[in-house]
Formats: C-alpha cells, structure tokens, sequence
C-alpha cells in the first residue's frame, strides 16, 4: 500500500550561504505552517553549520543539512552544472509528493536563481524572497525584528509545477549521501553524470515543440514526455496489425477477460487438447466448427449466439477429462508468456467440469494448482489468477448458480493468504450467459449478496444482447 504520510507535509526548502540567519528569518516567518526544514549549502568556511544544527534542532521538527561535499563557490559554468544537478537531486528527494515552501533569499544570486527556476516545473506551494537590513543569528533578535518589520517576507506565490515532469525525473533520481551519524549535516558528492538536469532540458524542448506547433497531448503515461516529436507522432498513427505486431507483441500487459473455454478452439491447439485427452481413441470429439470468412475479422457481423458456438469444440465435454484439461491450462501458460502478458485473469465453470467422481471443489483445485505449476515453472513470467463464472437462465434449475459463487466464496477465503505470496486463486466472479429481459442482473441479485459481504471482486457481462436496460442493472444491481 503507498504511504501518504508525505502529502501531510509541508517541508521548507532552501539554500544557504554565509549568513545562517537567513535559515532562522525564513522558519520564524512561517513557523506555524511549517512541519520539517532542508537547507541545501556549500562546503565552505564562511558557513558556521554547527552553529545551524543547533538551532534547527531547537526547532524540534525534523530537520536536514546537506553540503556539496569539497564544492566552495561557483567560479564556472562547470560549477553552476555541478550545483543545479545536485540541488536538483536534493529538491526531488525532500518534495517527493508535495509542493514545498520555498524561500529564494539564501546564497549567492545564482544560487537563489536555481532554486526560483525549479520552482517552475517541480511546484511550490508558496515562494518567497525577504527584505532585510538585519545581519544577525540570533532567533530572539530576529523574532523582535520580524514583529517591528525590520524583516519583512516577499510572496511571489504559489508555483503549480508540473506533476508528470516530477514523476519522470523521481524514476531517474539516484541518491547517494555521506551521513554524519552524530548529527544530521549530510554530504552529496559531486556526481559522474548531469542526468537529472540534462532529462529536465530534454522535457522541456519537448514541451516547447509540442506547443508551438499547437498540439496538445494527454500523456497515458508520465514518460511519454521524454520522447521526440517523432515518435509522438508515431504514436498517435492508427495502429497496424501487421508492421506493429511484433511491437505490440514485445509490450508488457494484463488481460482482465480470458475465457478458459476460449482457448484452443481450433487447429493445431484443439488438436493438442484432444490428442492429450485420456482415452483419445474411445472420446469422441466435437468436430472443429467452420469458421466465417476472414475470421477472425469476419465480413458479416454474427450473432452473439453464432459466436459463441464457435468455442463448442472445447466446451465442457473435452475438459471433463483431466489429461485434456492439463494439457489445455498448459498450452494457455505458454500463449500468455509469448504474448508476454504479465498478469492475467482466467474465467471458468469449475461446475460445468465436474462428474460423479469428481467435485466442483476438485475441479477448481486442479485448475489451481496447474496454472500454479505453470508459474513456478516458467518463473512467474505470468501471474494468474481465476474467476468462477456463475451462467445466468431465466427458468428450470439454478442452482449451478448458487454452487458456482458459494464455491467462489469458500475458496476464495480458504486461500485468503495466496493472493500475497504468487499463489493462483479466485479473485472474483462473474456473471455470464445469454441476456434477456428475464435474465438481467436484477434478477440475481440476492444470489450476489454472499459475494459482496466476502469482499469478491464482481464482474457482468451486460449490453451483449440486450438494451441499455441490463447494463444499468449489472452496474448498479451487482
């Protein structure tokens, strides 16, 4: 679970030169909305951080000092490099998911110049700059000038940032600090490599191209903003199932609605299922269904009830028989790992496999502990994990239903523990089948009750083959 113990947190963030007093005026002027203090300095004589420890650890608030390890002042274009990159690294670590305060007045000019210009794209929740004629440390002498006006704080307001830049440039950070461990004056040294300032320059060319030629783009994902105008365009092509196969192919992803019976249907992978079948030369077997013309993107559309037929070659009949069943949760594996697919959610009717000899509960068992067989095997490439799809009817016998969630709910709590430690279980059920006005969620309501009071995830097929109706009673029925 992400900790949010940081968004409650108000850090004061600056710089600091030869004068620690410019630390106490900045504290003092905000000391009833600030909840922690980081000052970023040189490594220099002029800068009594002995002196500056002390008072921050008056303060009782949590507190850091960090110092650009054997870096005095800034004589070269190479010196502000090296500055900004840390203080950059710095600024990301202490403002992680909060807007800071940010005080402008510690350091030399270029100092408080850096610090204002990340402002910009990281966000502040309020910056300042302070008039003050008085040149001391000493915190009464400076609460007595702050209530006289001798010191006075300049608000430049708040700086909004830009959210996705933050998240791109925190994948980057690297942080590395030498800690004193008597005090909390810590030192960064001077890094081999510029990444962070050269990622922000190339995030800001990017930004600067794509609104001068007055495109906008709502970026699905924060680091799509490091890429060139090129590639953006690229992206934003309709996709092509043949040049971009093998691309799509390479991507990592989820698949949330896989049908155990919708695998293997025909060809090469049917014939496998079938041939891996207990008694291949006594079963008979379904025949492969014909298939409409450039399947699987047919000219004609077909009917939900034609679609659904064509998945009737490995229906429950074939994976009644557990060789079939195995050798068809294998074939799946290794389709879902080719695919690269990372986590997958595999529907079935544990009920619909089941016989004399074997229970519904066995069933679900075996389906279980092979796809778990599966991932230790192939070294969790692919994590599954099941819903047990409950069929709706209007009329006749209901109680698959009932069997299908009461048994999603018993092992859904029985391997409560598994979800945690890369174990396949049930994570929800479905409802599924074909849809009418007397089959619409509403109907099954009360059926879901048991569900919803164990915490299972409930999906609906709805809108398939019925109005607006059924999909407004899925959703706020079920």
């Amino acid at each position: 679970m992400e900790d949010n113990s940081e968004l409650n947190k108000l850090p004061l963030l600056l710089t600091v030169g030869g004068a620690i007093g410019v630390v106490i005026q900045a504290y003092l002027l905000n000391i009833d909305i600030v909840t922690e203090i980081h000052v970023f300095g040189t490594d220099n004589d002029k800068t009594d951080y002995k002196a500056l420890e002390e008072y921050l650890l008056s303060t009782q608030k949590p507190y850091s000092i960090t110092i650009l390890k054997d870096y005095n002042e800034i004589n070269s274009n190479y010196d502000q490099q090296v500055f900004e990159e840390c203080l950059l690294r710095w600024y990301l670590r202490y403002a992680k998911k909060v807007n800071p305060i940010v005080c402008i007045a510690g350091g030399f000019k270029s100092m408080s110049a850096s610090i204002h210009k990340l402002t910009h794209f990281l966000g502040a929740s309020k910056v300042f700059h302070m008039l003050s004629k008085f040149n001391n440390s000493d915190p009464i002498e400076i609460q007595n000038a702050i209530a006289n006006n001798t010191v006075v704080e300049i608000n430049m307001g708040e700086e909004t940032g830009w959210i996705n830049i933050r998240s791109v440039l925190l994948s980057f950070l690297d942080w590395h600090v030498l800690r004193n461990e008597n005090s909390n004056i810590q030192y960064i040294e001077i890094p081999k490599q510029f990444n962070l300032t050269s990622t922000l320059q190339t995030i800001t060319i990017s930004l600067k191209d794509q609104y001068s030629n007055s495109k906008t783009l709502e970026y699905p994902f924060n680091s799509l903003i490091l890429l060139s105008p090129q590639y953006l365009n690229w992206l934003r092509e309709p996709l092509d199932g043949g040049n971009d196969y093998d691309w799509i192919k390479s991507l990592p992803k989820i698949d949330l609605h896989c049908h155990l019976g919708g695998f293997a249907t025909h060809g090469d992978l049917l014939y496998e299922v079938q041939q891996a079948h207990s008694a291949p030369n006594d079963f008979i077997f379904s025949k492969e269904p014909n298939y409409p013309e450039s399947w699987p993107k047919p000219k004609q559309c077909i009917s939900l009830n034609e679609y659904m037929n064509l998945g009737n070659a490995t229906g429950s009949s074939l994976l009644k028989d557990y060789e079939s069943l195995k050798k068809h949760i294998f074939l799946m594996y290794k389709h879902f790992c080719e695919q690269n697919l990372k986590y997958v959610e595999v529907r079935c009717s544990p009920d619909n496999y089941s016989s004399s000899l074997l229970s519904s509960w066995k069933v679900l068992e075996f389906i279980c502990e092979t796809f778990q067989k599966e991932m230790i095997k192939n070294d969790f490439i692919c994590h599954v994990n099941l819903i047990v799809i409950a069929t709706r009817k209007s009329d006749g016998d209901l109680s698959a239903i009932s069997r299908h969630l009461a048994l999603a709910i018993t092992v859904s709590q029985h391997q409560k523990s598994f979800i945690f430690n890369k174990m396949c279980t049930v994570v929800g059920v479905d409802l599924a089948g074909f849809e009418s006005k007397e089959t619409r969620a509403g109907y099954f309501a009360a059926d879901f009750i048991g569900v919803h009071r164990c915490g299972l995830a409930v999906t609906a097929h709805a809108g398939e083959n019925d109005l607006v109706e059924g999909i407004w009673q899925a959703v706020f029925q079920l």
